[in-house]
């Protein structure tokens, strides 16, 4: 079991490591294609990376169904199992107390990844328009914050905010003045347009929070690839100029923030967080901000000024602060009293 979970936080690590590089190569093709057409390209390759994976998962499924029971209901009666092999309606929800019906279900999943991938593919826009202003480095550490303000719009949806979020929230505060306003007191439109991201990708979290448990995670991020797709083409064709010759220049940051971070990293985080503490799971996954940084100064010679860098610093200190223990700072304060 121990070498399960070592071998689950490598995964965790690994996913945050994809996704830190992946501002590095998002950065990088801003050089030579709009963000719209890029987007529109990477959520293309990254719906489409996952389509085995959802055929491994249904394989299992079957198998499952087959080795326990040798016939699995599918919402609309039984289905008989000849084998493994055999066929059967795609697994569109997970449904534990059979009080909604499949046609219920798949209602569900339509509308809750579509409007679940409105507000993912709004951030993740704001994100890439901001890339063309701002480094991929500094990108990283204030793309992070998403996990200090999902606490915040948890409010809205009537949820309770620890002390620890709100003390979370104040060092984050002075992380950003570090790393984004200058001594004229002056921020950059492309940190302030990647900042706003943080407020789309932290409703979407909660909007995934109450939809997601229903239905098949894998097939519910695909469906939001594709919606992602089709606006980003939409507004692609309108105010951009989408050329094969483009994207042909941009093949590897495709490839990289498409499949490997949209397909193998989602991969690897669905599977590793089966085994692992979901706080450790968190914390392991929120040095996304550190990969992006280093990225940025490894591939794209990016330097952060003493400054910018104790901004990083601290917004790194608050996305921690943010996930850990309500009760973590009612122990530290008995330990200092003792």
């Amino acid at each position: 079991m121990e070498k399960r979970v070592l071998a689950s936080n490598i995964m965790l690590v690994t996913a945050a490591m994809i996704w830190g590089f992946s501002f590095v190569f998002q950065r990088a093709a801003m050089e030579h294609i709009g963000p719209f057409t890029f987007n529109a390209c990477r959520y293309l390759l990254g719906a489409l990376s996952l389509i085995p994976v959802i055929r491994l998962n249904d394989q299992k499924i079957r198998k499952k169904s087959y080795n326990e029971e040798g016939l699995r209901d599918n919402g609309s009666g039984p289905v008989d199992v000849v084998g493994p092999e055999s066929h059967i309606e795609p697994v569109d929800a997970v449904q534990s107390d059979g009080t909604l019906s499949a046609k219920e279900l798949r209602k569900i999943m339509i509308l809750g990844s579509l409007t679940c991938g409105f507000f993912n593919w709004a951030g993740s826009i704001l994100v890439q328009v901001g890339l063309v202003y701002t480094a991929a480095s500094k990108a990283a550490f204030i793309g992070s914050l998403y996990i200090v303000v999902v606490p915040i719009i948890g409010i809205f949806f009537k949820k309770k905010t620890t002390r620890t979020v709100w003390f979370g929230v104040v060092i984050a505060v002075l992380g950003l003045y570090f790393l984004c306003i200058t001594e004229g007191f002056y921020i950059s439109f492309g940190d302030l347009v990647i900042f706003m991201s943080t407020f789309f990708f932290a409703i979407h979290i909660h909007l995934i929070g109450m939809v997601a448990i229903k239905v098949d995670g894998i097939r519910f991020v695909r469906n939001e690839a594709f919606f992602s797709v089709l606006w980003s083409s939409l507004i692609a064709f309108v105010f951009e100029d989408p050329n094969l010759s483009s994207v042909i220049k941009v093949a590897i940051p495709l490839i990289f923030s498409g499949i490997l971070a949209e397909g193998v990293a989602y991969a690897l985080q669905v599977t590793a967080q089966k085994y692992t503490n979901p706080d450790i799971a968190a914390l392991l996954m929120s040095s996304e901000a550190f990969f992006g940084a280093i990225g940025g100064v490894l591939f794209l010679q990016e330097i952060l000024t003493p400054r910018e860098l104790l901004g990083g610093i601290l917004v790194m200190a608050a996305v921690i602060i943010a996930q850990l223990p309500k009760d973590f700072l009612i122990r530290i304060t008995s330990l200092i009293r003792k």
